[in-house]
């Protein structure tokens, strides 16, 4: 083992070793009796990613928002039930339409202070209308979708967000369609 190895091995120890006893300590700002039902809304850009049709490329961006309510288990979990719109997206063969209900699984992992990194992972009930080809084709089906953000809790009650959320739909006719929301949001716990 050389000794440039020696050192990473041993920095990466001690790097590790320092985060596992920061958890704890952030653990402390989060009210460990905190659970309990939220509300609130969120809204942004969406980003579609997906084919074009020959000749006829589509505006791959707009507004999307959604509207949601959930549960905190404990300060780490939680599930969330929303309504999504991920916008119109137009092109010269017509537009491109999404909007569904989702369920959620919701992770909190504390970074710092009252700021916390989110994940999360959930399936949603979507439809996509592609009207780009002539004729309208509807994608109205159970897909997955997935997300990542951050949280910062301005009270007990009140916290500020900020998102990226994918969602997938499929068969379209013209293969897989991504629309990726960029969000930000108020939630309301309590």
């Amino acid at each position: 083992m050389s000794r440039h190895f020696k050192r990473q091995l041993i920095a990466a120890m001690v790097t590790s070793g320092a985060a596992a006893l920061a958890l704890p300590v952030q653990a402390q700002f989060i009210d460990p009796q905190h659970s309990g039902p939220y509300v609130g809304v969120s809204a942004g850009a969406t980003r579609l990613k997906g084919d074009d049709l020959p000749d006829a490329p589509t505006d791959r961006s707009d507004a999307g928002a959604k509207v949601f309510a959930g549960y905190h288990f404990n300060p780490f979990f939680g599930a969330e039930l929303g309504v999504m719109n991920t916008g119109r997206f137009e092109s010269s063969a017509g537009s491109l339409r999404g909007q569904g209900v989702y369920l959620d699984a919701v992770g909190r992992f504390p970074v710092v202070g009252a700021l916390s990194a989110t994940g999360r992972l959930g399936v949603f009930q979507g439809k996509l209308k592609d009207g780009r080809s002539g004729t309208e084709i509807t994608d109205d089906g159970m897909n997955i979708k997935g997300g990542l953000g951050v949280q910062y809790d301005l009270t007990k009650n009140h916290a500020l967000s900020a998102e990226w959320e994918r969602y997938r739909f499929e068969g379209t006719g013209n293969g897989n369609v991504n629309t990726d929301l960029y969000t930000v949001g108020y939630k309301f716990s309590f």
